[in-house]
């Protein structure tokens, strides 16, 4: 499905999205707003999406955030639904932000197809 670019959490328009967050293993859910993160190696949910699904700790992992030091952050477990495609056992952490940035650990199997001077995207699973 082709979507617009959103300015919802930034001045620069961004891909965001709707996808659903649910804790690993659990019927725990929650609808969340998500924007596309090239430069994420990971997926990250907000503090608040963890605390509110009760995600169990799995780990940690160094952290890498432009202008900040590195910094060991704990990682979750959850499997995320972006528009209707299952990504199951992930490894995930928190952040301040209200919102999921989608990292390459769910777009690494995906096509993104970004059309910047129309400002509009599509994320299309390569089995369908």
């Amino acid at each position: 499905m082709r979507r617009s670019y959103s300015d919802r959490f930034t001045d620069i328009p961004a891909m965001i999205l709707e996808i659903e967050v649910v804790a690993h293993g659990t019927a725990r859910r929650i609808r969340l707003p998500a924007k596309i993160d090239t430069g994420a190696d990971i997926t990250v949910v907000p503090d608040t999406a963890v605390d509110s699904l009760r995600l169990v700790e799995y780990g940690s992992r160094i952290v890498h955030v432009v202008n900040h030091a590195p910094y060991e952050a704990p990682t979750y477990r959850a499997d995320v639904d972006v528009e209707g495609i299952q990504f199951k056992s992930l490894q995930v952490v928190g952040h301040h932000k209200p919102y999921v940035l989608i990292g390459r650990d769910i777009l690494n199997q995906l096509k993104l197809i970004a059309d910047g001077p129309n400002e509009t995207f599509e994320l299309i699973h390569p089995k369908s």
